[in-house]
């Protein structure tokens, strides 16, 4: 969504063009096959393919909200201050999402499960206990269950986004003062500005972003064993994890319960998150 025009003083601009959103359609394509080599090579306790892409598809609605709405911000900072150009400013909210609003994206998750485990929360709740989980089995999710998830994920990370352009609003000389080198470095020289800014500079921080968020957004591996959240090939501990102990406290759930195989999951995991 990002191609260059050339105005009379050479700055670079943000502007829809089918240029741009095949770009930005190809960066997307790498930055998330990104997550496939991270879940070949980099994850100890893998969770079942079909759990593992409907996580895939929960950050990407996500990342969908943030870029459109970083886009929009960018093209109104530049409308308010012209100190900067559109492309600086789309590098400076695109920085500010990538430090505070991934904290305050994985603070508020964490925040909405210790509240969604509380009894006095109730049923409607339920589904939010556990990021991550679909419902017992994990080759078959429960899309209701995600499609609740995914919701609550996406006001999550737009709440986190406008939080941090507040931050931007509130601290925007010092902002200017940090991009100007931006623009000095490329002056004259828009296209080179814009490959920076929508190519380089994004592939590197989507992938160190969806990498922490993958793991933000995923069952916790202490609990994806014990209840059976992983691939035919993990072995399960049978030792009850301090987590599910706890998750057992906040649902009365008092059961004891033995892990050994993947095919002999909880049969009353329902019980126990509900």
């Amino acid at each position: 969504m990002l191609t260059p025009n050339h105005s009379p003083d050479h700055t670079c601009r943000l502007l829809p063009g089918k240029t741009g959103l095949l770009i930005q359609f190809i960066l997307g394509s790498l930055v998330f096959s990104s997550l496939l080599i991270k879940r070949r090579f980099f994850t100890h306790v893998q969770r079942p393919m079909a759990v593992w892409i409907l996580d895939v598809v929960k950050q990407g609605f996500g990342q969908v909200c943030v870029h459109l709405f970083s886009l929009e911000l960018g093209l109104y900072m530049f409308a308010v201050d012209h100190s900067l150009s559109q492309c600086a400013w789309y590098m400076v909210g695109f920085i500010n999402d990538f430090v505070i609003g991934s904290a305050l994206s994985y603070a508020l998750l964490r925040l909405v499960e210790i509240q969604a485990a509380k009894p006095s929360c109730g049923e409607s709740c339920s589904a939010l206990k556990i990021s991550g989980y679909y419902g017992p089995d994990p080759n078959n999710p429960s899309l209701i269950i995600w499609s609740k998830q995914t919701l609550c994920w996406c006001i999550i990370v737009m709440l986190s986004r406008m939080s941090s352009a507040i931050i931007m609003f509130w601290q925007a000389n010092l902002f200017v003062t940090l991009a100007t080198p931006l623009d000095e470095w490329f002056d004259h020289n828009p296209k080179l500005e814009l490959a920076f800014v929508m190519i380089v500079c994004p592939l590197v921080l989507n992938v160190m972003q969806c990498w922490f968020l993958d793991w933000v957004l995923k069952i916790r591996d202490d609990l994806q064993r014990e209840i059976g959240y992983v691939t035919s090939g993990e072995s399960l501990g049978s030792e009850s994890t301090p987590l599910l102990r706890e998750s057992n406290k906040l649902t009365s759930y008092s059961a004891p319960v033995t892990f050994n195989t993947p095919s002999k999951r909880v049969s009353s995991l329902e019980d126990l998150l509900h």
